[in-house]
């Protein structure tokens, strides 16, 4: 039995997430949260906008959990702590994502087409690593960032929570003289 997810929000970025959430194959997605568009509508097809009764109907479940589809930093982080208060974070990974064994994953965090997190890698809570990101080893990537897609984050570099990298930007090594 699959597990069930909610996600909140519903623009362009909603499609590409719910995209992957399907190719990853590990939940049923229950529906959108969504301001501004009317309960019981449906977004991106076939999915509902759920209200606030099925959304109590909702809590409670362990089989529950939620992803918020926002790429501003701010936006997804309030979200995100808001929804922790009620639902189980999940983790949303790509198919065609590679990971080495000792990468770390925090909760709420997705990981798109193509993206690579090397050795020791470590990408904090609900982080957006974008399509074709690649994340060297020893690195560590901090709470509620965003990388863009293409960014390449070389190793051992740390990346401050908030961040948003620019489409294809280099994050280089940092320069550690006389070791």
């Amino acid at each position: 039995m699959k597990k069930k997810i909610i996600v909140i929000g519903a623009g362009s970025f909603a499609g590409v997430l719910l995209d992957t959430i399907l190719k990853q194959g590990e939940f049923e997605v229950k529906g959108f949260c969504v301001d501004g568009i009317v309960v019981g509508d449906f977004v991106l097809g076939e999915y509902p906008v759920l209200g606030d009764a099925m959304l109590s109907n909702l809590r409670g479940d362990s089989s529950v959990y939620f992803i918020v589809a926002m790429g501003d930093n701010k936006h997804r982080q309030k979200f995100y702590e808001n929804a922790l208060t009620k639902f189980t974070p999940a983790i949303i990974v790509h198919p065609s994502a590679i990971l080495s064994a000792n990468t770390k994953i925090g909760k709420g965090s997705i990981l798109l087409a193509n993206s690579v997190v090397n050795e020791n890698g470590e990408v904090g809570c609900n982080c957006i690593i974008n399509s074709g990101v690649v994340v060297d080893h020893d690195s560590v990537i901090s709470d509620h960032v965003h990388l863009s897609i293409g960014t390449l984050v070389s190793s051992k570099s740390k990346i401050d929570s908030f961040f948003t990298s620019e489409i294809g930007e280099v994050i280089k090594s940092p320069k550690n003289i006389g070791l």
